[in-house]
């Protein structure tokens, strides 16, 4: 495992597993395989009591000792449990923030409130890791967004992997064990639906075309994840307007994100932000004759400030990888319960 004073090299932040512990910044590459050692910026290594823990109480000693003259060091993982418990609670706050649900691409969301139920979990399991500020380490902070009727509800949920959960849940905010209720309804009620894919070019005019969302740019879970998801279209009667739509998830309302076209000839810019379902118009600063002449196949569409075109390929890597999990990949970490639902509603 390296340790380092710092940072990890930068990287897409959806190509990258991140865990924040006390004093300490866990970093593995996505692709890494299960088993590869992070990336551990000590950005406050007095902090970080809980090294010993994965390195061994000697290792430990000897690292604070040269970090105060070295900058990386390479150190032998005397408890690879210890690590692995932590990889797989980095996995599952990747799956919070970066799965790319997609109508389109037929990649069901994860069911929210069984995957932070786990992650909860995880989270108590690591609890030494983590200070009174860590920004991952506090299990009540990921349920935050459910109330007690939701978290009872999963008792009785058909599925027994996430009966589990309640009561793992119980266990780590009471202390007690609890007793096991009837299940009830039918696995089908707990299905997620998965609309028709919406990837389709805007209407006619002078031109229209497709262009892509940035992850990394917009708010998790509400966008579409496929490619090809910003449909635009100039017209110019009476005046030059494109139309932009950008694919949604079923069921949720657009953040309101800058969206921004560009050309180098004639050269402009325009920018508007989105409406809640995910359409608008963007006035373009041009005369109905330079829009006619325009080389439309040029125009760069950006969101949120970033143009999504450099990093297609690695978002294809993820839908690959994803798409792997669940269909039962080997060589991978085990699957969430959250996966494991999709996967199964998958067939």
């Amino acid at each position: 495992m390296k340790i380092s004073t710092a940072p990890a090299a930068a990287r897409l932040p959806w190509l990258t597993l991140a865990l924040e512990a006390a004093g300490g910044t866990f970093t593995w590459a996505l692709d890494d395989p299960p088993g590869s050692g992070p990336h551990l910026h000590l950005w406050a290594p007095g902090e970080a009591d809980w090294l010993w823990r994965i390195i061994g109480e000697q290792a430990h000693a000897a690292t604070l000792r040269d970090l105060t003259s070295r900058h990386d060091i390479d150190v032998p993982v005397s408890a690879p449990a210890e690590l692995a418990l932590l990889y797989r609670l980095a996995w599952g706050h990747w799956l919070r923030r970066w799965w790319p649900a997609s109508a389109a691409d037929g990649i069901d969301p994860l069911p929210a409130l069984v995957l932070d139920a786990e992650v909860a979990a995880l989270t108590a399991d690591c609890e030494m890791y983590f200070g009174d500020t860590g920004f991952d380490g506090d299990p009540n902070a990921v349920l935050g967004a459910y109330d007690d009727a939701d978290i009872a509800a999963l008792a009785l949920h058909p599925r027994p992997d996430v009966r589990d959960l309640h009561a793992r849940l119980r266990e780590f905010d009471t202390g007690e064990q609890e007793p096991v209720p009837a299940a009830s309804g039918d696995p089908g009620d707990y299905a997620l639906a998965a609309g028709p894919g919406t990837a389709t070019e805007s209407g006619g005019g002078i031109a229209r075309g497709l262009a892509s969302v940035p992850w990394e740019s917009v708010p998790a879970h509400t966008f579409d994840a496929a490619e090809n998801t910003i449909a635009w279209s100039v017209d110019a009667a009476p005046d030059v307007v494109a139309d932009v739509t950008v694919a949604l998830l079923p069921g949720r309302t657009a953040a309101p994100v800058r969206v921004a076209l560009s050309l180098h000839d004639p050269a402009f810019e325009a920018q508007a932000t989105l409406a809640p379902d995910g359409r608008l118009p963007i006035p373009l600063p041009l005369t109905a004759t330079e829009a006619w002449g325009a080389d439309w196949s040029a125009l760069v569409v950006t969101v949120g400030g970033v143009d999504a075109r450099d990093s297609r390929e690695q978002r294809e890597q993820v839908r690959a990888l994803v798409r792997e999990r669940i269909e039962g990949g080997t060589g991978l970490t085990g699957l969430f319960v959250a996966e494991q639902i999709v996967a199964d509603n998958a067939y």
